[in-house]
């Protein structure tokens, strides 16, 4: 794949993703409240009438789709040499994850989804470009863990299209800054620094 074809397919689907990202789709399906339909309520002052019982917040559920895009440049170690190199590619994440509160909204960015405190899933990607050989890069799928939508810790394996190498691979995230480090067995180590744009669609519903 050239590098002109890589770029005008990067932008094009960083198009799609623009309009669709910051989607949030609410479940209606038992919509909150917890409440003891066995017990009646405690009884209100003088005329033993009974009282409103508020309903208990159950929390929420959600699965967010982060579809994105990340570019950046580091060392490419092979034996006892190195050289630098650059890249960019596409990856898709999903996460499971749970809140304690429903129908939360950020302060600053109201249109964007509420990340969940903990939240496990898994992301699948691949390099649309990189320098070390003027081609694409690994195909890869990582486990990953995230604290509070912001902080990430992934781990997997990573395989190349073109001739089936491959060899394990670990990254970590901190507001949309990683580090990767992608070992393909016979080949060397990359050890990629960048950035991450990600375009987050969330589904919702109650526990």
């Amino acid at each position: 794949m050239s590098t002109a074809r890589s770029l005008t397919a990067l932008a094009l689907l960083a198009a799609l993703l623009t309009g669709a990202g910051g989607c949030v789709f609410h479940h209606d399906r038992n919509a909150p409240g917890v409440i003891d339909v066995h017990k009646p309520p405690a009884p209100r002052g003088k005329l033993k009438q009974p009282a409103h019982e508020e309903p208990g917040d159950p929390g929420e559920e959600t699965i967010l789709l982060l579809p994105g895009v990340y570019g950046g440049g580091g060392p490419h170690f092979t034996g006892s040499s190195s050289s630098g190199f650059g890249a960019f590619g596409v990856e898709a994440t999903v996460l499971y994850g749970q809140r304690a509160h429903s129908h939360q909204k950020p302060t600053l960015f109201p249109w964007l989804p509420v990340l969940t405190e903990h939240a496990f899933g898994g992301s699948l990607g691949m390099t649309l470009y990189q320098g070390i050989d003027d081609t694409i890069g690994p195909l890869y799928v990582e486990a990953q863990y995230s604290y509070l939508g912001v902080f990430t810790a992934s781990a997997g394996y990573a395989v190349r299209p073109q001739d089936g190498q491959h060899g394990p691979q670990f990254s970590i995230s901190a507001l949309g800054f990683y580090v990767r480090s992608t070992t393909i067995f016979g080949r060397g180590t990359q050890l990629l620094f960048g950035g991450v744009l990600k375009f987050p669609l969330s589904f919702v519903w109650s526990r």
